[in-house]
């Protein structure tokens, strides 16, 4: 697909939005991962979502019979160890991703803007007979944003 008519420009074009539609698949994806875990006793079972809060609970009728101290170290412990797996499972797909990609994740998520609002500008600059010298500009700073890189 050409957009303006020059290999060049028309190339990064493609390949930026082609980060932008992985990125945006990343996001996807992080916001649908959970994680459980199990205490040692397999009595407690602690489900996080994708923000590391706890979305469900199940305590067996027989970790009540514990003292109340163990059995809320028991239910912080499978917690950590349940979050610690949700950041370890979106540690890997980061690193897949950034890996497939050649972006700098960190410098993604630490930038301001969402990769809608990308996606959004990229389409304006496609459509909006800029110069030559504009749509440079504008890849420059979007190829900045997404992968941390100054070209």
């Amino acid at each position: 697909m050409t957009h303006f008519g020059i290999p060049e420009i028309d190339e990064r074009l493609a390949g930026l939005m082609g980060m932008v539609d992985r990125m945006s698949e990343l996001q996807s994806r992080m916001q649908e991962m959970t994680a459980t875990a199990t205490d040692a006793d397999g009595r407690i079972e602690v489900a996080v979502d994708a923000s590391g809060r706890v979305s469900a609970l199940r305590i067996d009728p027989r970790a009540m019979r514990s003292a109340s101290e163990d059995l809320a170290e028991a239910i912080k412990t499978a917690v950590s160890q349940a979050q610690d797996s949700l950041k370890g499972q979106m540690d890997g797909l980061m690193a897949e991703m950034a890996g497939s990609t050649g972006v700098d994740i960190d410098a993604v998520m630490a930038s301001p803007g969402s990769l809608q609002e990308l996606a959004v500008e990229l389409g304006r600059v496609a459509r909006a007979g800029s110069t030559v010298e504009e749509v440079q500009a504008a890849l420059t700073e979007m190829t900045r944003r997404t992968t941390g890189l100054n070209t």
